[in-house]
């Protein structure tokens, strides 16, 4: 298993009120993009970006080759 931490620094109410009326949150999973607006809130990530982002590419084409399936 993989595991991807996400670390968000401290916001203040004027931050998360300003964040929430981009509407950026709405219709995501943890309520946030990090590769949009709340990429300014995260000093640090550790593991898979992309598993964060969506779709987990390396872990998914891992996943194809191992059924013999050339996704590289």
């Amino acid at each position: 298993m993989n595991i991807t931490e996400v670390t968000f620094t401290k916001l203040s109410d004027a931050q998360i009120a300003d964040y929430v009326a981009s509407g950026e949150c709405m219709g995501k999973a943890g309520a946030y993009a990090i590769q949009g607006r709340a990429a300014a809130f995260v000093p640090h990530l550790s593991g898979s970006y992309s598993s964060v982002m969506g779709l987990p590419l390396f872990e998914t084409v891992e996943l194809l080759e191992a059924f013999g399936i050339k996704a590289g």
